[in-house]
């Protein structure tokens, strides 16, 4: 039964099996997606309905647990985490990106609440839906990493969706198809040197080999046009095979 919730979570999820993917990594992926959803949820119980919010630690420290829990279901699970400090590494990445991307909002006392729907323009037209929202709701395109894209935004953002001209490209981003719905991003640079990019771009991936891989990365094959444009504009020559 409990594995059976687990791959129903992965439904809700949007979240599908790569090919020749083990029943632990498929479960280590769905997991860490559904930390944004869990870090959301854990702000929202503060016992005021969300309007105090909760420290930083609580939140990363609830979501170790959470992952401990399913752990214990799915033992095979702990080692693309790493174990017990890093399912405390990736609460850590996760609760840092959803600050720097503004899916949870730092209050006056040093709190943190989940912010209400909004999205995150990335270029191309299209658009990530942020803060509190239901992501079996209104979806247009399947999670990718922690986060689903809205069909077109009404204007897209150039900035973001065209290479910066006269930029120099000194680090590279291969994409090579893993099967028919998932693509393998290889990066020369780990995204943590860009941090204000990279985080958007960390919504939209997972680590490849294990939680702390920052330079193998698989995406959905249909985001790949979003990843291409936000490396391009970061930084990256990209080649897509």
């Amino acid at each position: 039964m409990p594995v059976r919730l687990l791959h129903m979570m992965a439904g809700d999820l949007g979240v599908m099996r790569i090919a020749g993917e083990d029943d632990a990594r498929f479960m280590a992926r769905t997991t860490y997606t559904a930390l944004r959803f869990w870090m959301q949820a854990y702000c929202l119980d503060d016992g005021y309905g969300g309007s105090y919010g909760l420290s930083g630690n609580t939140v990363r420290h609830r979501a170790v647990d959470w992952l401990r829990g399913i752990g214990a279901i799915q033992p095979g699970m702990a080692s693309w985490y790493g174990g017990t400090d890093g399912y405390a590494d990736a609460a850590a990445r996760v609760f840092e990106v959803l600050k720097a991307t503004g899916d949870l909002a730092r209050t006056a006392d040093g709190l943190y609440r989940c912010t209400s729907r909004h999205s995150l323009p990335v270029g191309t037209g299209r658009a990530i839906v942020m803060g509190l929202a239901d992501p079996t709701d209104d979806r247009t395109s399947a999670m990718s990493g922690m986060a689903y894209l809205t069909e077109a935004a009404a204007k897209p953002d150039p900035t973001r969706a065209k290479r910066p001209v006269g930029r120099e490209h000194a680090y590279t981003a291969d994409f090579t198809p893993l099967d028919g719905r998932h693509t393998l991003i290889t990066l020369s640079a780990p995204l943590n040197l860009f941090p204000k990019r990279g985080r958007t771009i960390d919504l939209l991936v997972w680590p490849h080999r294990h939680a702390r891989d920052l330079q193998q990365l698989v995406v959905r094959t249909d985001y790949t046009p979003i990843i291409v444009a936000l490396l391009e504009n970061t930084g990256f020559t990209t080649a897509v095979h």
